[in-house]
């Protein structure tokens, strides 16, 4: 049993009726309820309002999901490791319904494991991605939506598995990553049309199957147990009129959602806000410079090793690397937003590539220090 499994079943039973009433009871104000957040790092989603419906065909065009923000860099759940294959979430609101756009990247499509076809069936066997929503803020409460790569879905209150909501999901497949969209009525969550300000605990998960074994991934980090309302991240319902956040306004976001920092998501990168500080912008450009210049100190004392010594170990393999590297160099050094599923992945490329260049330094210098007795 994986760990998100026994995050399902760790307690052996379903909630009881009497327990279940606490999906019922009327919204509390987020300032009561924020100490129970014990997430060390609180990710904040601003999901934007839009005037029409998002028609649901599995295509997440830019004409319907462009002015939502898009989220990247999710991670290996409980590790600081990027996810080898990326996941990339998009949300939308308007009258009616809160919709969400999600690519899985895959590069071994024809691995996908769908086997799961029944309503309410062990979806979470199959590639599939999980999402929670807790509406009261309450971070105890919450519902559990799952749906796999051929769209079959489950929908559970906490543990309960019996409780029934009328929500909608199609997927697509590509030749390297599945798509899906979903609409999610807020009448299903007995919920009215959010304000804007209104905040709602949520997460978003991946388990994929598709590579051997089960790879579990996770925007907010629950650390291998999906079902940790006190670790998710949060949306935070915007105006359609309200594209971009002012540094005013971060600052009056995380006294919402707590934690000891917040990250604010926005277009191209998130505000970082820690208590008693101003917020701070990054972009994605920036996190990928930061991974760069790690990984750049070991690429210029290698280049300066097999320059002088091209028959130093490893000065083969450090070759096979440079296309990409210079790639990478170019991305980090160019101005403006990056695409956050592109940054992502030269980040994973420069995490891997300086543990790569660390072993063929310490090699070369051994062997240069051997040759010397």
């Amino acid at each position: 049993m994986n760990m998100a499994e026994q995050g399902r079943w760790q307690w052996g039973w379903v909630l009881t009726a009497s327990a279940l009433a606490v999906l019922n009871v009327a919204k509390i104000g987020a300032q009561e309820v924020v100490s129970d957040n014990e997430a060390l790092t609180t990710l904040t989603y601003p999901v934007r309002r839009v005037a029409t419906p998002i028609m649901l065909d599995g295509v997440l065009s830019e004409q319907e999901w462009g002015t939502a923000v898009k989220v990247g860099g999710f991670r290996v759940s409980g590790r600081e490791d990027l996810a080898s294959e990326q996941t990339v979430m998009r949300l939308l609101y308007d009258d009616t319904a809160l919709y969400l756009g999600i690519k899985c990247a895959e590069s071994r499509v024809s691995d996908l494991k769908a086997a799961v076809l029944t309503h309410d069936g062990s979806v979470w066997h199959d590639d599939c991605v999980e999402f929670f929503i807790d509406h009261n803020h309450d971070h105890g409460s919450y519902w559990q939506f799952i749906v796999n790569s051929v769209g079959t879905r489950y929908e559970a209150a906490g543990f309960d598995p019996t409780w029934a909501a009328q929500w909608q999901a199609t997927t697509t497949t590509a030749a390297d990553a599945w798509y899906l969209e979903i609409a999610l009525p807020f009448k299903s969550l007995d919920s009215e049309t959010p304000a804007p300000g209104d905040v709602w605990g949520f997460n978003l998960d991946r388990e994929r199957r598709a590579g051997g074994g089960t790879q579990l991934y996770n925007w907010a980090d629950v650390k291998g147990v999906f079902h940790s309302p006190r670790l998710f991240g949060h949306l935070t319902f915007v105006s359609q009129d309200r594209q971009q956040e002012a540094p005013a306004e971060i600052a009056g976001l995380v006294t919402t959602v707590q934690g000891r920092e917040a990250h604010i998501y926005t277009d191209g990168g998130y505000w970082i806000v820690r208590s008693g500080q101003p917020a701070k912008r990054w972009s994605y450009r920036d996190l990928l410079r930061g991974a760069r210049d790690d990984a750049g100190r070991y690429w210029a004392e290698l280049e300066k090793i097999y320059r002088e010594r091209p028959d130093a170990p490893g000065h083969q393999q450090f070759e096979t690397q440079r296309v990409r590297y210079e790639e990478v160099q170019e991305l980090a050094r160019a101005t403006g937003d990056v695409d956050p599923e592109v940054c992502a992945a030269g980040k994973s490329f420069l995490d891997g590539l300086e543990k790569k260049l660390r072993d063929l330094y310490w090699q070369a210098r051994l062997a240069m220090i051997c040759e010397r007795f």
